[in-house]
């Protein structure tokens, strides 16, 4: 029986266990699982010595982050709306925030994955202004979640001809290579 923090031992019967005494007991039945296991005689590290947990780097990074082989991420954007709309309205503006966030995220070079949810909720009341000290009573802040996918960009190098770069100005120098 274990003794609550503002129990005395003298309030119970005679043979009852203390916190303390459980404590000890537990570690003393370890210590001799541990002995009987022959785990006791193992090499214990000295300071110096190279620990290996036989970690996989590569390996825990597959596993915990699975969006880093796919590319694709949950990313977050929001958006201010004046108080006092109607759910109609709300509505409709969440509906121009999404397509106008989508469109500004494929400049960046990200492209909404299709199929994928488009959660909306509101965020934080009173919206605060861009530089986030400065709260905005008259408004309040709606978020919006959807998964994306950044864009696979190839190089494509090729020769120019020396006809091309014949006069080619770069800022003050004029780079002119003769092949």
């Amino acid at each position: 029986m274990l003794l609550k923090s503002n129990e005395r031992p003298t309030d119970y019967a005679e043979g009852t266990e203390t916190t303390k005494e459980y404590k000890v007991r537990t570690a003393q039945a370890r210590y001799s699982a541990l002995q009987q296991a022959g785990l006791l005689e193992l090499h214990r590290p000295q300071r110096g010595d190279v620990i290996s947990r036989g970690l996989d780097k590569s390996r825990l990074q597959r596993k915990y982050d699975p969006q880093r082989e796919t590319g694709k991420r949950l990313l977050m954007g929001s958006y201010r709306v004046p108080l006092g709309v109607s759910s109609q309205q709300l509505h409709e503006l969440d509906k121009k925030a999404v397509v106008k966030w989508i469109r500004a995220m494929e400049t960046l070079g990200w492209d909404w994955v299709q199929g994928s949810n488009i959660e909306t909720g509101n965020g934080v009341y009173p919206a605060l202004d861009i530089d986030g000290k400065t709260p905005d009573l008259g408004s309040r802040e709606r978020l919006l979640r959807t998964t994306f996918k950044k864009r696979e960009i190839e190089i494509i190098r090729t020769e120019l001809r020396p006809y091309v770069t014949k006069n080619l100005v770069l800022g003050d120098k004029v780079d002119v290579q003769e092949y």
